[in-house]
């Protein structure tokens, strides 16, 4: 076999590989225009290959993604080094996850001449990912936060809070006669009241507060940048809320009505960790229990 043949034949067999590879597979010129994609690249984005050869990513991606692609593609070209990344990209209305390995392409003479690209798709694995993320940081019972991830939220809160100079508060919520509720009307009565009280101190909050579940009928909503005063007017709006909200009991001629104490405490008045922040909101809420509940307290 000639030289030539067998450089051809070897050329066939890669471009047949690679058209295959469940990976999308392109190279670029230095100035970003396509010399090469492979068949999955045409059958992800539904684009022909005489479609993206000569082109930029501009000419096909939104301007925002294709900036990304543009900008990593530069650091190849800069540092002409091998970089992995993932990446984001709309497609059909879909966001799509990749893990893509962006390299130097070098001519016979050692030139640098452009950058190619293996991006694996790992959508799948992305949700999997976050879906059990959520599930680590999320209460079942209520779709609030769970204990974990409000202290750690609390925590933050607080560090930026000191750094800043800036007011912060916390309440806590406690759900008047619990026990006797479950006790009396049964567990499923009582997780349905677990998760109205979270439904309303979730949609009585600001984007910027996050409210958790700490323990089985109580729970601690932190409030960034929100004096004692504040919060105290929200922890009472609350109470005033969740007691007008009228559970019922398979009876519709009698509803039952559920009611909470309020513990409010403020970070530049009490405390310089968490710890003790919420401590302070707790003996708050008992003192609301000790004046006869359905109230709010000011530590």
């Amino acid at each position: 076999m000639l030289q030539g043949e067998s450089i051809t034949a070897s050329y066939q067999l890669l471009k047949t590989i690679v058209n295959h590879a469940t990976s999308c597979v392109a190279a670029k010129d230095a100035s970003g225009r396509y010399l090469f994609v492979n068949g999955q690249y045409e059958r992800l984005f539904n684009i022909s290959k005489d479609k993206f050869i000569g082109y930029l990513d501009a000419d096909h991606f939104p301007a925002e993604t294709a900036d990304k692609f543009r900008e990593a593609d530069r650091e190849v070209l800069r540092t002409k080094k091998v970089i992995l990344l993932e990446e984001i990209v709309e497609i059909d209305g879909e966001t799509r996850y990749f893990l893509s390995s962006k390299f130097p392409i070098f001519d016979e003479a050692n030139k640098l001449i452009g950058t190619g690209v293996i991006a694996t798709d790992i959508t799948e694995r992305k949700r999997l990912e976050i879906q059990l993320k959520k599930l680590a940081e999320t209460d079942s019972l209520t779709e609030i936060m769970n204990r974990r991830k409000i202290f750690e939220i609390a925590e933050k809160e607080l560090v930026k809070s000191m750094r800043y100079k800036l007011p912060f508060s916390l309440i806590m919520l406690d759900i008047d006669h619990f026990k006797k509720t479950n006790d009396r009307m049964g567990h499923l009565y009582g997780d349905r009241v677990l998760r109205t009280v979270a439904h309303l101190c979730r949609d009585s909050i600001r984007d910027a507060d996050d409210v958790g579940r700490i323990g089985g009928d109580e729970f601690l909503i932190t409030l960034p940048n929100t004096d004692a005063s504040g919060a105290l007017q929200l922890a009472q709006k609350l109470v005033t809320k969740i007691a007008q909200e009228q559970l019922l009991n398979g009876n519709p001629d009698a509803p039952i009505k559920t009611t909470v104490c309020g513990g409010v405490a403020e970070l530049m008045e009490c405390s310089c960790n968490i710890a003790e922040l919420v401590n302070a909101a707790d003996k708050a809420l008992y003192n609301a229990k000790k004046h006869g509940r359905n109230r709010a307290c000011l530590f």
